[in-house]
């Protein structure tokens, strides 16, 4: 990975260098710290040029990972990466895993996606960054059916989309009880936790592809809505395709398949397939225990 001065402010002198250090090493081992006398200087212009705020320091640990001083600052940084990637002469998605006040990682992707699954295993109540990009003159899409899947197998506490002017869609997974016919899952064996949190997920999951998909076949002409449902169910794929009936392009006719692009094309193109997408996510929030947030400019333009 590579960071610039604008994103992290790295130390340069030994001095500074070595204090950071002592720190980290003392919060690895869990012990103890009565506040450095360093910290005390650290305020105003001692240590940092004036359009630096010392409260939104940052400093990146032998392991890669970037210790903020808070989650805000932890969050803005997060943004500023993904929207700093759209904004790129040729844009791309960029995500970033923040943990309360850490960045555990910092991954660029290419124009459609971001891949994350190396850092599968630290997704688990932190929360996913990430951009869309602007295609041709389109609005940008909010999130994404395959993004609300990955926050739910992954155990994602918050998803967010940005867009190249920072606004953002976001998902956020609202604390439970888990509990297995009103019994608290902490007191049952580890093994038989993780089966019935899993079955709890497909179901979950099942549930939302399934009216994803009931809306995805909806925005077609009546002779294409089963197909276009059946295709979207295959395209998600086990275990979350309610569907079991395989789709393939080589079931659609020329025909079809110029009329579906066609459709597509134009409902992307003013912002029709955006706002249904967003509508979507708002009235099912609530019935998947999320709050869904968005301050998109684009779909508010009819």
């Amino acid at each position: 990975m590579h960071y610039t001065i604008n994103d992290v402010y790295l130390a340069k002198n030994i001095f500074t260098r070595f204090v950071l250090f002592r720190i980290e090493i003392l919060t690895m081992l869990k012990t103890q710290i009565i506040k450095p006398k360093f910290l005390t200087y650290v305020k105003g212009n001692n240590f940092f040029p004036g359009k630096y705020n010392p409260k939104t320091f940052g400093w990146i640990r032998p392991d890669g990972v970037i210790n903020f001083q808070t989650v805000e600052a932890a969050e803005d940084y997060a943004k500023k990466r993904c929207v700093s990637a759209l904004n790129a002469e040729k844009p791309f998605e960029r995500g970033v895993l923040v943990n309360d006040n850490q960045i555990l990682a910092d991954v660029d992707g290419d124009i459609a996606e971001v891949n994350m699954s190396d850092y599968c295993g630290k997704m688990v109540d932190a929360s996913f960054f990430h951009g869309h990009v602007k295609l041709k003159k389109n609005p940008e899409q909010p999130l994404s059916l395959t993004d609300y899947l990955t926050m739910l197998s992954q155990g994602v506490k918050k998803v967010v989309a940005f867009n190249k002017n920072g606004e953002h869609s976001t998902l956020i997974r609202k604390p439970e009880k888990n509990r297995f016919n009103g019994f608290p899952l902490k007191y049952l064996p580890q093994e038989i936790q993780e089966i019935l949190i899993r079955s709890k997920q497909i179901k979950t999951g099942n549930f939302v592809t399934s009216e994803y998909g009931k809306l995805y076949g909806k925005m077609f002409p009546k002779n294409l809505q089963k197909k276009m449902e059946c295709a979207l169910h295959s395209h998600i794929g086990y275990p979350y395709a309610s569907n079991s009936k395989i789709i393939k392009i080589q079931d659609f006719s020329f025909e079809e398949c110029m009329k579906v692009e066609s459709i597509i094309s134009q409902m992307k193109e003013d912002g029709t397939f955006q706002r249904l997408i967003s509508n979507f996510w708002e009235n099912i929030s609530k019935k998947i225990n999320c709050i869904y947030e968005t301050n998109f400019s684009d779909l508010k333009k009819q």
